[in-house]
C-alpha cells in the first residue's frame, strides 16, 4: 500500500505559491529519475520516494509518495517548512509546519478537518508518526 504526504502553503487563509526551484535546491542531489510532473529520489541509506510536483516554475505545493524514513527526506522538509508558511500532512494527521507563524496562514475549514499545526522543532521530531519507520 503506498503511503502519500502533502506540502501545502497558505497566505492569509487561502493557497498560496514558492518557487519551484526550492524543491529542486533541496532534493536536486537526490534526484535518479526526473519526468514529467515528478522527481524520483534515492538517499544513501538506500531509502527512496517520489516527489510528485508540477512542471510549473511556481507551486501551491507537492506530495510525497512512499515516503522514507531518509535523514535527507526530513532535513529537506524542514528547511522548506521553515522558508515558508508551508505545511505537510498525511490523510488523518495533524499537519506539520516548521514556523510558529504558519498558523495565522492557515484557512480555518483547514484547521478544522485536519486539527491545529503542530510545530517541528527539529527534524527527528518532524515526521514522526507520519513516516513509516524504515528500522
Amino acid at each position: 500500500m503506498s503511503h502519500d504526504l502533502h506540502v501545502s502553503v497558505f497566505q492569509g487563509g487561502e493557497i498560496a505559491l514558492f518557487p519551484r526551484g526550492w524543491v529542486v535546491e533541496e532534493f536536486g542531489p537526490h534526484v535518479v529519475l526526473q519526468g514529467e510532473g515528478f522527481l524520483e529520489l534515492r538517499f544513501p541509506g538506500g531509502g527512496e520516494s517520489c516527489l510528485y510536483l508540477a512542471d510549473d516554475d511556481a507551486l501551491d505545493g507537492f506530495s510525497v509518495n512512499r515516503p522514507c524514513d531518509a535523514p535527507e527526506l526530513r532535513r529537506g522538509i524542514l528547511r522548506l517548512l521553515r522558508r515558508s508558511t508551508m505545511v505537510i500532512y498525511g490523510d488523518d494527521t495533524p499537519p506539520l509546519t516548521g514556523r510558529e507563524d504558519t498558523r495565522l496562514h492557515l484557512p480555518e475549514d483547514f484547521v478544522g478537518a485536519l486539527g491545529e499545526p503542530i510545530l517541528a522543532s527539529d527534524e527527528e521530531g518532524l515526521l514522526a508518526g507520519l513516516l513509516p519507520s524504515d528500522r
